[in-house]
């Protein structure tokens, strides 16, 4: 879209909110809780904060803090919040924008200094203590994807270019001439390529033109996390000279600002067009640093064996085998299904002959997953005893199954008793069964064998 068209499109939606206003307290309310909540959580994701959106609500609704997140992402959040209801005062005192009062903002934003961690031109990483509301007194840059640096404007070079911007801006303000949006994306553009903090400098380029934008009667601009990418690309090709990119970047935002706004004020649901593709970019983003989950082959089916079968088998072996004297006879039978082919689509039933002993039940599981390539889908032990020779007339029967099942990407593993299970779980094969686990396993089906012969036993 042309500039000029841009432009007609703000100023019809503008005419469309004007007539609509005033709007109730309450409806107003909602939709700039709905700006500021989006506002709040976006500038400081630009900038890598790792709150997601609904912990930001949560932090400023609800004053909830998020486990595991650093505090001083919680910190920014909360300068931030505080700083747009500053801004919202400046606009209604109708202040006039000085260095001073972006200094006094800039102090609102960050609340207390701190020290951040700074790269040199040579790559070292260094210790910077960021000062509140003082300009900066060491360069500050940024290392492109293309390992290109982009410098800003030297320290020395701060105050005048600072004291240039801001009488641009009053001159603007003085002629009435130039449209809100151009204002406000032009002082956007030239704020950035200054970077007169230490920090900050993003969120407060993204301040100061929605007050630009704000103190014309036009809602707040919101540049998303997803957009990080063409809103940067937009900054750059202002930096030569291209200032139509930035420009039509930001109108396009305020034109979904506006068309969010309108439907607020209508009574119309004012969730964005695209709020299940930003959730489910955010869930996205959230999920990037997990590892996926291995797939089962021969290799990850060894290691789970040696690790897990074998151990907890060779634990709950020693610990039957002190029921087996009670017992007239006691059996033991091992049951495997392999998968019958590598996609894990259907499987068959490994036959063994002769019938598997205790003994050399996992050594002949082992090795053929070792030595035939083949891995297995289930496997199963079971024990079972006959004929309770302790109980007088009262003679019976009793038996347990130890059960691990393998899926392409988790494992379950089982332990049952004839009066029912006493242990299930699963997991991924990055998360094998622990000491205790096992323990576990291996006591529940033993209490189980025991609580069975004393509820059954005839006691005199």
């Amino acid at each position: 879209m042309q500039t000029n068209e841009l432009l007609a499109k703000i100023d019809a939606l503008k005419t469309q909110i004007d007539q609509l206003r005033p709007l109730k307290p309450e409806v107003e309310r909602r939709i700039m809780q709905k700006f500021r909540l989006d506002w709040n959580y976006h500038s400081n994701a630009i900038e890598g904060n790792s709150l997601t959106l609904g912990e930001t609500r949560a932090f400023l609704l609800e004053g909830l803090t998020a486990n595991g997140k650093p505090m001083k992402d919680h910190l920014d959040i909360k300068g931030h919040d505080e700083l747009i209801t500053f801004l919202e005062g400046f606009i209604q005192r109708k202040e006039i924008l000085t260095e001073a009062a972006i200094r006094e903002m800039h102090r609102i934003l960050l609340k207390e200094p701190y020290e951040t961690d700074a790269v040199t031109t040579d790559g070292r990483i260094v210790k910077k203590k960021v000062q509140l509301g003082a300009y900066k007194t060491e360069p500050n840059f940024v290392r492109m994807k293309s390992g290109e640096i982009h410098e800003y404007v030297l320290p020395q070079d701060v105050p005048a270019k600072m004291a240039s911007l801001v009488e641009w801006h009053r001159q603007q303000d003085a002629k009435n001439d130039l449209h809100p949006l151009l204002h406000a994306a032009l002082f956007h553009h030239q704020f950035a390529s200054i970077h007169p903090f230490d920090d900050g400098n993003g969120r407060m380029a993204r301040i100061l033109m929605n007050l630009i934008l704000m103190r014309d009667g036009f809602p707040p601009v919101v540049i998303k996390l997803q957009n990080r990418e063409p809103y940067i690309a937009a900054l750059r090709r202002a930096d030569v000279g291209e200032n139509e990119a930035i420009v039509s970047f930001i109108g396009q935002n305020l034109v979904d600002a506006q068309e969010l706004y309108l439907r607020g004020a209508k009574g119309e649901s004012i969730e964005d067009f695209d709020d299940i593709d930003k959730k489910i970019a955010l869930l996205k983003q959230e999920l990037s640093s997990v590892a996926e989950p291995l797939v089962l082959n021969p290799e990850i089916q060894l290691d789970f064996l040696a690790r897990c079968v074998k151990p907890c088998f060779t634990r709950l072996v020693k610990k039957l085998a002190q029921f087996d004297e009670l017992y007239t006879e006691n059996l033991f039978v091992a049951t495997m299904m392999q998968w019958a082919n590598p996609q894990m689509t259907s499987q068959s039933t490994w036959q063994t002959s002769p019938p598997l002993t205790k003994q050399d039940a996992i050594d002949r599981i082992e090795n053929c997953v070792a030595n035939q390539r083949l891995f297995f889908a289930s496997i199963q032990f079971n024990f079972s005893w006959n004929g309770f020779r302790k109980a007088g007339t009262n003679t019976f029967n009793d038996s347990c199954s130890l059960i691990f099942n393998f899926q392409k990407h988790q494992y379950q593993v089982g332990a049952q008793h004839i009066n029912g299970w006493t242990f299930n779980c699963g997991d991924v094969y990055q998360l094998p069964l622990h000491e205790e686990q096992i323990l576990k396993i291996v006591s529940g089906l033993a209490e189980a064998n025991l609580k069975r012969i004393e509820s059954q036993v005839k006691r005199k």
